[in-house]
């Protein structure tokens, strides 16, 4: 299996089940993977993943609740990657 088959296969697992937590152990077992490579499947998707589930969670927490000064330097820190990412994209027009 080719590794954007094993990604798209562990990404739908996590989608199915937004709040599941895994050990690198408990990882292997589930998704069947061995040795390392589930260290980089898991590693990678949270790199991809990560910035948009936390600009989410934050936002939704905003809505919520007061946030505390750490998580709006973070909020306004991925704010700013995305509108350099959209200054970006524009330009590229």
């Amino acid at each position: 299996m080719d590794m954007h088959s094993i990604l798209e296969r562990v990404r739908g697992e996590f989608n199915e089940m937004p709040c599941m937590r895994v050990t690198l152990p408990q990882a292997r077992a589930l998704f069947g993977l061995r040795g390392r490579l589930v260290e980089g499947v898991l590693n990678r998707l949270i790199t991809e993943e990560s910035p948009a589930r936390r600009f989410d969670e934050l936002l939704a927490k905003a809505r919520e609740t007061e946030l505390d000064d750490a998580e709006k330097q973070e909020l306004q820190s991925l704010l700013q990657a995305r509108g350099q990412v959209g200054r970006k994209g524009r330009n590229a027009q």
